[in-house]
């Protein structure tokens, strides 16, 4: 996905949206804290590990997104326990094009958290979206 959109303007546009929804409800699995931790995690990989310009605009649009999967999810596509966090994943087709899923973090009591959104493909057409094509990453770096 190449997106040639200014890097500041993107990451200003991604902080607002950030700020005007620090809950957002999720029939699947209640409140959902939206904060600095996923921002965050949109920018770094890893610690000291920066994604590129490119990555963190793509996924700094895809924001636009949150609020609108997330009120409308009653079920998650997956769910993953690691020691003490649990990770669930939201995949959903934005304009019959683009594939996206958004993850959320939970570790030991805490609250329920936005980590990440990925985009997973994109695609002409709905019905060349291909069902084994499954983003096989590891939910606590992307």
């Amino acid at each position: 996905m190449t997106i040639n959109y200014n890097y500041e303007r993107a990451k200003v546009f991604a902080s607002k949206i950030i700020k005007s929804n620090s809950i957002i409800y999720s029939p699947a699995v209640g409140s959902i804290k939206i904060n600095s931790k996923g921002f965050r995690h949109l920018i770094y990989k890893n610690e000291g590990h920066k994604r590129n310009k490119q990555n963190q605009i793509a996924r700094f649009y895809l924001l636009k997104y949150l609020k609108p999967v997330l009120s409308k999810s009653w079920f998650y596509q997956e769910y993953l326990e690691e020691k003490n966090t649990v990770y669930w994943s939201f995949i959903a087709i934005i304009e019959n094009k683009i594939r996206i899923k958004i993850i959320l973090k939970k570790v030991g009591k805490g609250n329920i958290h936005f980590w990440s959104i990925i985009p997973i493909w994109r695609s002409k057409y709905y019905k060349n979206i291909k069902i084994n094509i499954i983003h096989k990453g590891n939910p606590s770096q992307d």
